[in-house]
């Protein structure tokens, strides 16, 4: 190796053992994201619900469609506001443990927040270049009438005392949320998801009298006291997007699972958000969310025939399920160079060398210098069942553990130890006594290492049991897009793929018997991954010539997904877990 190449390599490592693996980590979204047909269905405007295990891009997405629509503004015409549903939660003041009163709690921080970034947005966010745009000549008045209602809105919340108004904007009755929560908790009945029984008490100074005049927001004067209501706040919002050459405003609410543990919360807080966006014409809300740790609106009961919340089909469209990538189901003709481009992104974003090279360039490096051959990329791959906060994690640690030892290029050693411990990272999440890792554990004993496969079947019941749903979301296992159906006992199954740094020890070991005495390469006694399941043996021996080979590969996967079901390796009956195993006890 000569010394430019030397000295690139010592570029890439140390940039690689950096490696932002969280979308709220990279300054540039747009830069750093490698393109799926998501960002587009993202533009629909309508309600969205974005679907996604932890580190499947949720936060990512978001932050590439806001930037878009920040970026093209003059083309979109659409203005985005990014919430994040975390540190909504931290800055909300929880008054009261109730779920209503808790969504009441987040829902008044969000309506701050709303109204902070637009302000932001008419302030900061658009140059002059793009208002000369809209506001040319005479019209220039219309944008600074924008942007004082916008400061005002603005700093009227930020100082204000929320009050709840129980007869309407026109009671002679004023309570504090305080008051209003103790109620609410003692068992009194009151509409806490309308907005409009909501108002903000302030303080108006002279100046701030004569700017809220000029601006036109309106106030109720109630027992002498000023009431901003929380109403009029939609309609200045409404006004506001009007005078922005009537634009559309879009809110990415990131984190929505987070807002609070207990699921109760989510509905009345999405039945506010719902009542508020509706006296908002063309305003719409993009959802990223936790399959499991989601609850939308309130379930139909008898005694309960009209929902709470946003109803899923109905007030919202669930249109991005970022597993679907993670299974290879919505477009394996982007899945297996997918990593490849991603890989070429994060590290572009830092070196220009590399942010210049054409792709197949890009690949051969990666595969000839980077990597001690081809199939050690393929196995990083395959380790990452398809996550991309799982890859760069592995990528980073890999590299880490590599120029640690010294070693040359990454081997399959550092990329199985790698896994091990990001797979060690994810039991912990679990007590060691679990019921959870108990069941897990049954299944690697009894169908993983004794048929030497990733995959196993469960019956449709058992993938709903809690266990299996938080080992899913937990990422120790991964669900498949095919369906295994016993013609005999007419049950249906669904496929699952066990983590790869589950079967390690066992891939260890394997490989150790097809080697020979002891001082022999582990890259020399690699064992057959047709063992191992079908993605296990189209996913090795990947990019040994570039690009032209991954799309060969992924006719080799088109080929085994157009089988009837059943027709997967190994013997579907011998990967059925058995019933017994869910009686286990942690």
């Amino acid at each position: 190796m000569n010394e430019i190449d030397n000295n690139r390599r010592l570029e890439w490592n140390k940039v690689a053992m950096a490696l932002p693996s969280r979308g709220e980590e990279l300054q540039n979204a747009t830069e750093a994201f490698a393109d799926t047909v998501f960002v587009d269905t993202l533009k629909a405007r309508q309600n969205q619900i974005i679907y996604g295990r932890r580190g499947t891009g949720k936060t990512h997405i978001l932050k590439r469609l806001e930037e878009e629509y920040i970026f093209k503004f003059d083309e979109y015409r659409v203005v985005p506001i990014f919430v994040n549903g975390s540190k909504l939660k931290i800055q909300a003041n929880i008054i009261a443990e109730t779920p209503q009163a808790i969504a009441l709690s987040l829902y008044i921080e969000f309506v701050k927040t709303l109204v902070g970034n637009l302000h932001d947005f008419i302030n900061s966010q658009l140059d002059a270049s793009i208002l000369d745009k809209f506001f040319t000549g005479s019209q220039t008045q219309t944008a600074q009438k924008a942007q004082t209602i916008a400061r005002e809105l603005y700093d009227l919340l930020v100082i204000g005392e929320v009050r709840f108004l129980p007869a309407g904007e026109a009671s002679d009755e004023v309570q504090t949320l305080n008051e209003t929560a103790a109620k609410v908790s003692s068992g009194m009945d009151f509409n806490l998801s309308d907005p409009r029984s909501l108002g903000w008490k302030i303080n108006l100074s002279a100046k701030r009298n004569r700017e809220a005049k000029k601006s036109g927001v309106t106030f109720r004067k109630i027992k002498g006291q000023v009431i901003l209501p929380f109403s009029q706040v939609a309609i200045k919002i409404q006004e506001l997007l009007t005078l922005l050459d009537g634009s559309s405003l879009v809110v990415l609410f990131d984190e929505w699972s987070d807002i609070d543990q207990r699921l109760d919360t989510q509905p009345y807080l999405a039945d506010m958000i719902k009542r508020t966006l509706s006296s908002i014409t063309q305003m719409h809300v993009k959802l990223a969310c936790i399959p499991i740790r989601t609850l939308l609106a309130t379930p139909i009961t008898p005694d309960n025939l009209i929902p709470i919340g946003y109803e899923e089909g109905d007030d919202i469209s669930a249109d991005v399920d970022l597993d679907s990538i993670v299974c290879l189901q919505n477009d394996l003709g982007q899945f297996l160079p997918f990593f490849m481009i991603l890989l070429k992104k994060h590290m572009g974003m830092t070196l220009e060398w590399v942010k210049s090279m054409e792709m197949p360039e890009f690949e051969k490096f990666v595969c000839n210098e980077v990597f001690e051959e081809p199939d050690v990329f393929s196995e990083l791959c395959q380790a990452s069942a398809g996550v991309p906060r799982d890859f760069l994690q592995l990528f980073r640690n890999a590299i880490s553990m590599q120029v640690r030892l010294g070693a040359a290029n990454l081997s399959l050693l550092h990329i199985r130890a790698a896994a091990a411990k990001l797979h060690e990272s994810k039991r912990h999440s679990f007590e060691p006594e679990s019921s959870e890792l108990s069941i897990l554990d049954n299944i690697y004993r009894s169908i993983v290492a004794k048929q030497k496969t990733y995959l196993f079947l469960l019956k449709e019941n058992h993938s709903r049991n809690p266990a299996i749903q938080m080992l899913w979301t937990e990422r120790l296992i991964h669900k498949m897009p095919a369906l295994y159906y016993d013609s005999n006992t007419h049950i249906r199954y669904i496929y699952y793929l066990v983590d790869y740094g589950e079967c390690v020890d066992l891939l260890s070991s394997e490989a150790a018997k097809l080697g020979s005495e002891k001082g022999e390469k582990m890259a020399d006694s690699i064992p057959d991954f047709s063992s191992f399941g079908w993605l296990g043996s189209v996913i090795s021996g990947l990019a040994k010539t570039g690009l032209p080979l991954l799309m060969e590969c992924v006719e080799q996967i088109q080929t085994l997904q157009d089988e009837p079901a059943g027709n997967l390796v190994p013997d579907p009956k011998n990967i059925i877990v058995e019933d017994s195993i869910f009686e286990v006890r942690g």
